[in-house]
């Protein structure tokens, strides 16, 4: 199938009305396209910010031909079905947060969207775990469950508009990531809907484990929609800590900072830990210095004698402690509309660039990166911050603030990847590669893309699905 054959849609919509399946055309959908609510998204494509900084120059944004709102598992059977039998594509949707083009239209694709599917089906607390829809949004099951003494330690910052299902597809990451806090960490199993249109139950049931023998539920985690529609997901949850304990420190440089989260990912880790540059800690709190939160929970005398081992490591590296940062911080943290407006306003544009790093090679990528962007012409504001930690290395995450240019959008992508791939950092953390890593995905991914392609082909022929970088594989090579 070519990527430029005509799909023609008039019987799909057709077919799909006769059975009863709701769905609107763009121009239905939209009265007014607003890009500067992170907290009610209405717009007909994901929060990419190549497309916003297209859409808001007055240039052509790729958006697909309608919308189908589906509420069951039967209804996707049905989609998918009319969607092979008529030629048309198919791009899963719910809250399209996703910021790397996971969901641009491949040719004249139908959003199919999962999120009226978002009932909680199923709460067992003595086993720890709840089973939901895949249309359910974090910040809604979160609040259902901690009413209940219970919690996620999945926190992304999209979680008002991410759901159970796009954070699966798009391997989604929360300021928790010490504490299972990796979408991939709390998934017990999965029912998807194949491209093929068939129901299947991936993992077990019975294992507490999560994945186990074949391992095959892995594939779904930031396959982006490609290989079929997650409809129904079990998590693990876990009750709200005792005692949670604040820990802030400052510190003289991001080396230090880098070397404290290294020791502190010896032992137990804790429930969060971020490191801040200058510029960020600035912003935040009107502090230049580098800094340190933490947070520890569990019983007290568990938390106590955690957090009181923390403090005397990051003393000894020479760290200065500092009252109220993370309050603050929690309080900020969330304000993503708020910055959208005000960057937006100024006529300006920012993307966030997510990485990933051993300890050694860590604090050479911060230096490097902000650099170099800091002193590309167009660029306003560069800074970073270190997270989601693991016993070997950790992510980091920049945000740059520059001048409303599509052109420019992609020289600091190519700078940034350049300054990745020589100092020996993954070009990717959390919001996986989309649209946008395309054209550097195979340099560090060859092996892993040419299996996903191959898994693709075998159970898509017809490329039915087209989201993400396996939605855009040339069928007739």
């Amino acid at each position: 199938m070519k990527e430029d054959k005509s799909v023609e849609l008039d019987a799909f919509v057709k077919d799909l009305s006769a059975k009863g399946i709701a769905m609107e055309s763009i121009d239905e959908y939209l009265e007014e396209i607003v890009v500067d609510d992170y907290d009610s998204w209405k717009a007909p494509f994901d929060m990419w910010p190549y497309n916003i900084i297209r859409y808001m120059s007055g240039l052509e944004v790729e958006k697909p031909a309608y919308i189908v709102r589906i509420e069951s598992e039967n209804d996707i059977v049905e989609v998918l079905a009319s969607a092979r039998e008529n030629g048309v594509c198919i791009i899963p949707v719910c809250g399209l947060s996703n910021v790397v083009g996971a969901t641009l239209p491949s040719g004249k694709c139908v959003f199919l969207d999962v999120s009226r599917m978002n009932r909680i089906l199923e709460f067992d607390p003595e086993n720890r775990y709840v089973v939901v829809e895949a249309g359910v949004k974090i910040r809604e099951l979160l609040e259902w469950l901690e009413a209940k003494g219970y919690t996620l330690t999945y926190r992304p910052q999209s979680e008002k508009l991410a759901c159970v299902g796009g954070s699966i597809g798009t391997l989604g990451s929360g300021a928790l990531s010490p504490r299972l806090g990796n979408i991939e960490d709390i998934v017990l199993w999965m029912e998807v809907v194949t491209p093929a249109g068939e129901v299947l139950t991936i993992g077990s049931k019975r294992n507490p484990r999560g994945i186990i023998q074949p391992g095959i539920n892995m594939v779904y985690f930031g396959s982006e929609g490609g290989y079929g529609v997650i409809t129904k997901v079990a998590l693990r949850v876990v009750e709200k800590p005792e005692t949670v304990i604040d820990i802030a420190f400052a510190m003289e440089s991001f080396e230090r900072a880098v070397e404290a989260a290294r020791r502190i990912y010896s032992w137990e880790p804790p429930l969060l830990m971020r490191i801040q540059d200058k510029r960020e800690a600035q912003l935040h709190y009107g502090l230049e210095k580098d800094v340190v939160i933490v947070q520890v929970g569990g019983p007290s005398r568990i938390a106590e004698a955690k957090a009181a081992w923390i403090r005397d490591l990051i003393t000894q590296l020479g760290g200065t402690p500092r009252e109220g940062l993370i309050e603050e911080w929690w309080k900020t943290r969330y304000n993503y509309s708020e910055s959208m407006k005000m960057v937006l306003s100024a006529g300006l544009a920012f993307d966030t660039i997510d990485m990933a790093a051993y300890w050694r090679v860590l604090p050479r990528l911060h230096k490097r990166l902000i650099g170099e962007l800091e002193s590309m012409s167009g660029v306003s504001l560069a800074f970073s911050h270190a997270s989601h930690f693991y016993i070997n290395g950790g992510a980091l995450y920049t945000t740059i603030v520059f001048e409303r240019d599509p052109d420019l959008y992609w020289k600091i992508w190519e700078k940034a990847i350049s300054v990745a791939i020589n100092v020996g950092a993954s070009i990717v953390h959390h919001h996986n590669i989309g649209v946008l890593r395309e054209k550097w995905a195979f340099e560090e991914f060859e092996g892993s893309l040419k299996l996903a392609y191959l898994l693709k082909k075998a159970l898509d022929p017809g490329a039915t699905i087209r989201s993400g970088i396996l939605g855009r594989v040339r069928f007739d090579e």
